[in-house]
């Protein structure tokens, strides 16, 4: 018979109230140790769909498990945590926030669960006024940590800014600041909201950003390009060469892409090191399609160095590069379908036709082409201050004074019309005017292209180049910096420790696999834990098979610490996962005879790259762990007719006399061992030759009617559960429909789930039959796998000559 027969058969015959109920004994409600059971079994099933492939398409299934799960378990925070992630995937942001709080209560300290929870407490009040008043109460309760409330401050400071209030706005950044200074979105904040911000206070809002965590590369690197803006070029060096190596540490800084070796390159000239550019970026030109900006910089690289047989050829690649820009520029531009696309494209345009105009004129020596590119700049629409700034220094290096009056207006305000006109001054031998200029060219940042011009055209006339106002205090700031906040960044193993271990090193067949982590702070200074911090606090997990196996498991759970924002020395944070659902619990209950063992490895503050999962702080490699899953013939001395039929003695004996944790783990067994006799039947596995002749499918389909019909709800449902991995025939489905009817709503739960999991035609009747059930879960459970609508057939062919010849074709 067909299986969708004998469903459609059980199905009619339970509508016309036929079936023979399984006798049970002590159907009453469970107890609470039953109820601790169940949920854990639901938890697990739970886990298994979110780490199965198609699990998006499993949304109904997960709500009605979760809800499940919330009558049997409401207090259980693994449950609490399921319940949160299905409320929000599903927009129940009002049944999340309620999941949320009670994870958060269970761990005031864990900074992730306090960000989560404030997230769903916030979007579901629609009202500014309604979130103020919400966050205020948040703000002023003590019961939450610091940092947390220091999120909230900056929150309210949102809104406040939505409104137009900057003054209450202020006032919140910096009770957010008292709370954490360290916090990033105040310390952004406040340096946004600031009228003119010093460079002393940018500096200072930067080193806190790195405080808060260390491995902030784009921090350091922005923190570089400030400190050379102040003339201090050696620091910014230092912080530039930490960015690297926090952003790729392994790859040599002469292979940094374009953006950052354009502005390391121009921290070398600043610093007067032409030869050590030259030494570390030489190479990298001569790989192709190179950005024109940076191959200008080697060329003055060279230039300064005295080596101008190097940079000739260079100087036409990068005049064919800014030409293929603007003809590529162009060419959009005339493509574009608005006005508006039409002029954001001719923008570009003029700013690529300027460009090429200062590398006729400071690269390339030529002012007259200069003059020329200015007026292309200004035909595309370029700012007039560009052109004239442009149009000026071409005809002043040109020989022609007309270029003093278009450059003189601009002095104050363009280090660059600065020094062209202190040299134009110079040269008239007016030495007065000159270092007047020069000095007010001085006025501007001190790094670049005009910041180098200015600093030669000084040393050429003695004339002794003032500090910058705020240097001095910026290097106080960076010097009072700890150095092991750098250290940590680049070597995060010596500041903290993680070890992964399994809660047992050797289980019983079907019996959870679990694996815990631990990070202990073993450094002197506090850890910052959080997406801004040094580290998620998550890992990820890899588990092989060591042997003849070769394969490997990576959709299995992460472990998430529920750690404070900052860990404070000495202290550790442990969490814990269960291994075995998914792939790998399939391929586990599969293999039901033999040992398998399994080596897990730990990936820290995992992060998806392409297709691969990498770790956040590669540095940090906790040691793989081994874990050894028993078979049910425990030995290769136990592959025996003796050892196989005791192992089925012991599993009776566990079905019959253990209590109902012993005689779910039997079902579970008794599953694996039918899925395992399946696979032999369809000859995707092999019986051992030895124990062949004793391996019966009917000694294990009694053993299956004996748990279903067990007196406990738990064992009877764990046994429809544990099915889900086997490829049921007509021989199990027959045993199955003696429960359709259950006085148990879990069964019927789990007996929908089955069904529904199963896909066969022949069980629609069954599953409409459950959607009608007197308990509401199980009819929800059942609704989760009904049909949405009818799928509309294919339209018909057209029919005739052109048809049939297409279809030859």
């Amino acid at each position: 018979m067909q299986r969708q027969n004998v469903w459609m058969m059980l199905a009619g015959a339970c509508i016309a109230f036929a079936v023979v109920r399984v006798v049970v004994v002590a159907s009453e409600v469970p107890g609470e140790s039953a109820d601790k059971l169940a949920a854990g079994s639901l938890l697990h099933s739970a886990m298994n769909l979110y780490h199965t492939e198609g699990a998006v398409r499993q949304g109904g299934r997960l709500a009605a498990i979760s809800r499940y799960l919330e009558r049997l378990a409401p207090r259980d925070l693994r449950s609490q945590r399921l319940l949160a992630d299905v409320d929000h995937a599903q927009g129940r942001l009002a049944a999340a926030a309620k999941a949320a709080k009670k994870l958060l209560d269970a761990a005031p300290d864990d900074y992730a669960a306090g960000i989560r929870w404030l997230r769903f407490r916030i979007a579901i009040l629609n009202l500014a006024d309604e979130r103020i008043r919400v966050l205020k109460e948040i703000l002023s309760a003590p019961k939450y940590p610091k940092p947390l409330r220091a999120e909230v401050a900056t929150e309210c400071a949102r809104i406040y800014l939505a409104q137009g209030d900057q003054n209450r706005a202020n006032e919140l950044i910096a009770q957010g600041l008292e709370l954490d200074p360290l916090n990033r979105s105040a310390l952004r904040s406040r340096l946004e909201l600031a009228e003119k911000p010093t460079t002393e206070q940018e500096v200072q809002t930067m080193l806190s950003l790195l405080r808060g965590n260390p491995r902030a590369w784009g921090v350091a690197r922005e923190l570089a390009g400030r400190l050379g803006d102040v003339g201090l070029g050696e620091l910014a060096l230092k912080y530039y060469r930490h960015a690297w190596a926090l952003w790729e540490g392994n790859r040599p800084i002469g292979e940094a892409p374009a953006p950052f070796a354009v502005e390391y390159l121009s921290a070398l000239l600043d610093a007067g090191k032409a030869e050590r550019a030259v030494r570390i970026f030489a190479p990298s030109t001569q790989r192709p399609n190179h950005d024109p900006e940076f191959l200008s910089l080697v060329i003055e690289a060279y230039r300064r160095t005295g080596e101008q047989k190097r940079f000739v050829p260079l100087l036409r690649e990068v005049e064919n590069q800014y030409l293929a820009q603007l003809r590529g520029r162009r060419i959009i531009e005339k493509l574009g379908k608005s006005a508006d696309e039409k002029n954001a494209e001719k923008k570009i345009s003029a700013e690529v036709a300027v460009n090429l105009g200062w590398f006729y004129l400071l690269v390339d020596r030529r002012p007259l082409r200069a003059k020329q590119q200015a007026r292309k700049g200004r035909d595309y629409g370029a700012d007039g201050e560009a052109i004239e700034l442009l149009s000026g220094a071409a005809e002043l290096t040109g020989g022609q004074s007309a270029g003093l009056k278009r450059l003189q207006p601009l002095v104050k305000k363009h280090s660059l019309a600065a020094a062209f006109v202190a040299e134009y001054y110079y040269s008239q031998g007016d030495k007065e005017a000159g270092k007047k200029t020069l000095l007010a060219g001085f006025d501007g940042k001190r790094s670049g292209l005009a910041y180098r011009m200015l600093t030669d055209l000084a040393r050429k006339h003695n004339v002794p180049i003032p500090p910058a106002a705020d240097a001095e205090a910026v290097r106080k700031l960076v010097d009072a910096l700890d150095q092991r906040v750098l250290q940590m960044g680049l070597e995060p193993e010596k500041f903290m420790s993680v070890v992964l271990k399994p809660l047992q090193a050797t289980v019983e067949l079907c019996a959870p696999v679990w694996v815990e982590a631990t990070v202990t702070n073993i450094g002197e200074i506090p850890l910052s834990i959080g997406q801004w911090g040094l580290f998620v606090p998550r890992v990820g997990l890899e588990v092989g098979i060591v042997g003849g196996i070769d394969q490997t498991f990576s959709s299995v759970p992460v472990i998430i610490w529920a750690a404070p924002r900052y860990l404070a020395p000495a202290r550790s944070v442990t969490a814990r996962t269960r291994l075995d659902v998914g792939p790998l619990a399939k391929f586990l209950a599969n293999h039901p005879l033999e040992s398998v063992e399994l080596e897990v490895r730990a990936i820290l503050s995992p992060r998806e790259v392409g297709k691969k999962i990498l770790s956040g702080l590669p540095s940090i490699k906790p040691p793989t762990t081994k874990i050894r899953r028993l078979g049910i013939l425990k030995s290769k001395v136990d592959m025996t007719p003796d050892g196989y039929a005791a192992a089925l003695g012991s599993l009776e004996k566990l079905l019959t006399d253990g209590d109902e944790a012993d005689r779910m783990l039997a079902a579970r067994r008794i599953a694996a061992l039918l899925s395992w006799v399946r696979d032999t039947e369809q000859r995707r596995a092999e019986v051992p030759r030895l124990i062949k002749p004793v391996v019966k499918k009917p000694t294990l389909l009694k053993l299956m009617g004996q748990a279903l019909r067990d007196k406990s709800p738990v064992v009877r449902a764990e046994m429809v559960t544990a099915l889900g991995y086997a490829d049921m025939g007509e021989a199990i489905l027959n045993q199955l429909g003696a429960i359709i009817e259950d006085p148990s709503p879990l069964v019927r739960f789990r007996m929908v789930e089955l069904i529904g999991a199963s896909r066969t035609k022949g069980s629609k009747k069954l599953i409409d039959l459950y959607t009608r059930d007197s308990d509401k879960l199980v009819a929800m459970m059942g609704r989760a796998f009904q049909r949405r609508g009818k799928k509309k057939s294919p339209a018909a062919p057209p029919v005739g000559e052109n048809h049939s010849r297409n279809k030859k074709r």
